[in-house]
């Protein structure tokens, strides 16, 4: 998934999340955005990786421990690195379960129109469709607490925060454009 960016890099030269261009480092406090290490980069993809791993198990539940347990078994250095920047697993969780939401019927809808096809269709063999549908399908919100995330506390994505909260605190002055001379 992230892999795509690694060949951006060059030996001991940070990039910054505007540079890499994946929309999941939004999910990184801008702080941890500005300089980003291949290494560093590495072990965010693969907190992403051992995600996955984690879902493909019968039980499995992607919270912050298991899901570092996972990674420490695909690349245990650059996940270190990961961590001892400043990074957290929560930040990609938040990322994964805000995106899902965001391609959801919820959010635009791209998750069905990619994969919700009949046999036979282009796409059709991933079985999708054939999954048993529940009610609790559509509650993110249960999926961030199921996780780990906890309620109340702010995450990502930072950027649009950071721009909304500098634009809140913006001094205006008393020129009013209706005004008519």
């Amino acid at each position: 998934m992230l892999d795509m960016e690694l060949s951006s890099f060059k030996p001991r030269q940070p990039l910054s999340a505007s540079e890499l261009l994946h929309s999941a480092l939004e999910y990184l406090p801008s702080t941890l955005q500005r300089e980003i290490y291949k290494t560093f980069y590495v072990g965010f993809s693969t907190i992403f990786d051992a995600i996955a791993q984690v879902l493909k198990t019968p039980t499995g539940i992607p919270t912050p421990h298991v899901v570092i347990q996972a990674a420490m078994d695909i690349d245990p250095s650059a996940v270190h690195f990961y961590l001892g920047k400043g990074g957290k697993v929560e930040y990609v969780l938040d990322a994964m379960v805000n995106i899902a939401r965001e391609q959801s019927s919820l959010g635009d809808g791209t998750f069905e129109d990619t994969f919700d096809h009949e046999e036979g269709e282009e796409g059709g063999d991933l079985g999708y469709r054939k999954l048993v549908r529940c009610a609790n399908d559509l509650e993110f919100g249960g999926v961030r607490l199921g996780v780990g995330i906890g309620e109340g506390v702010e995450w990502g994505p930072y950027v649009y925060r950071e721009e909304w909260e500098e634009e809140e605190g913006m001094d205006v002055d008393e020129y009013d454009d209706s005004d008519s001379d």
